[in-house]
């Protein structure tokens, strides 16, 4: 019998809890030595003595945090009968209704809405599980697109690689911003330049290694927001302005959804949803809204549905 475990995903979901819990930890310590000196020294006035208490409530906050995310990315498990959040198995025969695209509130320390899927069953329950937090989301929403929407049978669906060799000829229309218009592009040159400039001016060997490592970083991290896009007959191209090698090809009749989504304070980025549910976000700090509201009409022209949330 086929059965599915959910599995948790390394980045996304270990490294953003361990830096929740870090970050919350570290500065409710600052806080508390603070506190020890500050309550050392004569003349210590009331107020003062709250200062512990901010302590604690930065130790709190860290844990909540951590109860909160675990709570919220549970351990699952599917089979052809039965799906398993943590504990609390159901009936796959008592599900309502399944509801495999949108945003769904990520109940942590505020509500913020990310991509997920949501289980309703005959009793009114909902169960929900967010995408980016599991390396096999695609393949638990394909299963119960398969079983439990379509009631077939469940065949395992491989993504589709295509080489960009393939895609590059033909006519195509580009959606290209400046980085030099954006305020992450102008920051990544910036500090490209800053570095630039201390290395030869001959500093000292330890500062110019720490200038490199931490502008390294900074290009590294923001030219992730520096993609684009094109449009052919065909596909539907994504590539970078600075990782002139990376490029990833989309054939246009693969692509069950696009969404135009931005997270937080982020820039607008696409998120491209494939027929087998697997699902590519790319951030795009270069493109203006214009152009933006362009590729929708491009892409929608095609057939394509795209979901705008941000634009």
């Amino acid at each position: 019998m086929q059965t599915i475990i959910s599995k948790k995903d390394p980045l996304k979901f270990y490294l953003a809890l361990a830096i929740s819990l870090v970050v919350t930890f570290a500065l409710g310590t600052l806080v508390l030595w603070a506190s020890i000196d500050i309550l050392s020294e004569p003349n210590v006035t009331p107020k003062n003595y709250l200062m512990p208490l901010f302590a604690l409530a930065f130790y709190a906050l860290g844990v909540l945090g951590f109860v909160r995310f675990n709570q919220n990315v549970p351990k699952i498990k599917i089979d052809i009968n039965s799906i398993s959040f943590d504990d609390k198995k159901f009936n796959l025969s008592e599900v309502k209704k399944v509801i495999l695209t949108g945003k769904v509130p990520f109940r942590f320390l505020n509500n913020i809405p990310k991509e997920g899927t949501i289980l309703i069953f005959n009793d009114e329950t909902e169960k929900v599980f967010f995408d980016d937090f599991y390396e096999n989301s695609a393949e638990m929403k394909s299963f119960l697109n398969q079983v439990v929407v379509k009631k077939q049978e469940y065949i395992p669906q491989l993504p589709i690689n295509i080489d960009i060799v393939t895609a590059r000829f033909g006519t195509k229309e580009i959606f290209k911003g400046s980085q030099f218009t954006s305020v992450r592009g102008i920051g990544i040159w910036l500090a490209v330049l800053f570095a630039v400039y201390y290395l030869i001016s001959g500093i000292d060997l330890k500062i110019a290694v720490t200038v490199l490592i931490f502008v390294t970083i900074w290009f590294v991290i923001n030219s992730l927001m520096m993609n684009y896009f094109e449009i052919s007959e065909r596909y539907l191209i994504v590539k970078n302005h600075n990782y002139l090698r990376k490029s990833k090809v989309f054939e246009l009749s693969s692509i069950k959804e696009v969404v135009f989504e931005m997270a937080g304070k982020g820039p607008n980025s696409m998120r491209i949803i494939s027929n087998n549910y697997d699902n590519n976000l790319y951030l795009d700090a270069t493109l203006s809204d214009s152009m933006w509201l362009k590729m929708k009409l491009k892409l929608e022209s095609k057939g394509i549905k795209v979901r705008n949330e941000c634009i």
